[in-house]
């Protein structure tokens, strides 16, 4: 049987990643996998399908093992100095590149140092794969893997490919590029973007969609004249969940918001001093498992799911959201357009006035703006769902 070595940030380690559980499932009933995380959590691993092993994460939990890492010996090379030389000039000593580029040389170090990481890597044969989850992390290293030969296959997302969130820059990218057999990205723009941003680049890709389970519960509506809306995700910047508040404030009707994810604590004293609104109630969950989320979507009522992140891949969040018949309002990033139709949801323009998204809301609260749940699940479907998305997956794998 053939072998994919699949490289991830902390999967399946940690609470993250969640989404590869579906993936590794597809792959492992036609492949030996292999995945190697960069980093461990806090638990144990999760093993979510027979056919798997797992390797110990590369870096080192000890800090000073980290830094001294013997990997580092294997970079100075006159081959790998001139890369990296290379590559210092492409940071133009920008502080916040040059950081970048010294936090990428550290992963390299650590994957290349690592000898049980390197003879798997050797052992493989030109049919099998070496698959970058990300294209940062372990990514970073491909310009190093020139001499392996199995076929190098990277995904990339959102914050892994949009270079403006990162100061403009990605470490290695072009080399990246021309290292690899196959380039992965999750949405057209994505595909787009990065074949803009490196024109010269010579570099094969696919679009290759990520999925989500289906369910046969449809979320029920509210009956008690409260709209009900909901939010899932981080809270870091690129999430804008303070934008919601903003939204909240302009609301003219009775509405209840629920937001699942990041500390519920710092989003709970956030709200107390911004959401001034009398009419709008809250609920932070924290940091919950992903069937408590699709358990609150078959059990709760949900009128509406917000995202108005200034950056995306193509979320997660929302498919599942649709995959339970919840129309969407989301802002026009990324790839999120893509799996939104006029049937499903409302877009947004990224820098899209609160005030206007407020009115959007109570039209669809009042029954002016309508969408149909069935319509929603068929939409998904047809572009999201697991068993299209990781069979095509599965299959790009099986022929090339």
């Amino acid at each position: 049987m053939r072998k994919i070595v699949l490289f991830t940030a902390y999967y399946p380690y940690g609470t993250g990643e969640q989404f590869l559980t579906l993936e590794v499932r597809h792959l492992s009933k036609s492949f030996d996998l292999v995945i190697v995380p960069l980093s461990s959590g806090k638990t144990n691993p999760r093993m979510e399908a027979a056919n798997v092993r797992i390797y110990p994460p590369i870096l080192p939990s000890n800090i000073v093992k980290r830094l001294f890492n013997a990997g580092l010996v294997r970079l100075i090379g006159f081959k790998s100095l001139l890369i990296i030389f290379k590559e210092l000039l492409r940071t133009r000593l920008h502080c916040r590149r040059v950081i970048h580029l010294l936090r990428a040389i550290d992963n390299i170090s650590n994957l290349i140092g690592n000898r049980s990481v390197q003879m798997l890597l050797e052992s493989l044969r030109e049919e099998d794969f070496i698959y970058f989850y990300w294209g940062h992390g372990a990514a970073y290293a491909l310009p190093f893997m020139t001499s392996l030969n199995a076929k190098k296959v990277m995904r990339v997302h959102g914050g892994d490919l949009y270079e403006n969130i990162h100061c403009n820059y990605s470490p290695f990218r072009e080399i990246q590029l021309e290292t690899l057999d196959w380039l992965l990205p999750i949405s057209d723009h994505g595909n787009q973007y990065i074949r803009s941003r490196y024109p010269k680049s010579n570099f094969r890709s696919a679009v290759l969609r990520l999925g989500t389970v289906y369910h046969d519960d449809i979320s029920k509506r509210s009956v008690d004249k409260i709209f009900r809306i909901v939010s899932c995700s981080s809270l870091v910047p690129e999430k804008r969940v303070p934008l919601i508040i903003t939204i909240l404030n302009e609301i003219q009707i009775d509405l209840h918001w629920i937001h699942m994810g990041g500390n519920k604590e710092t989003l709970h004293r956030y709200s107390v001093n911004r959401l001034s609104n009398k009419r709008v109630s809250c609920t932070f969950t924290g940091q919950i498992p992903h069937e408590e989320v699709f358990k609150f979507y078959k059990n709760k009522p949900v009128d509406l799911f917000i995202n108005v992140s200034s950056s995306e891949g193509v979320p997660v969040s929302i498919m599942e959201a649709q995959s339970f018949g919840i129309p969407i309002i989301c802002t026009d990033v990324g790839g999120t357009k893509e799996i939104i139709s006029t049937e499903s949801g409302v877009v947004l323009p990224k820098d899209f006035d609160p005030k206007m998204a407020a009115r959007i809301i109570e039209d669809i609260a009042r029954g002016t703006i309508c969408f149909d749940e069935k319509a929603i699940k068929e939409n998904w479907y047809r572009i999201s769902s697991e068993n299209v998305c990781f069979e095509k997956l599965k299959s790009f794998f099986l022929e090339s």
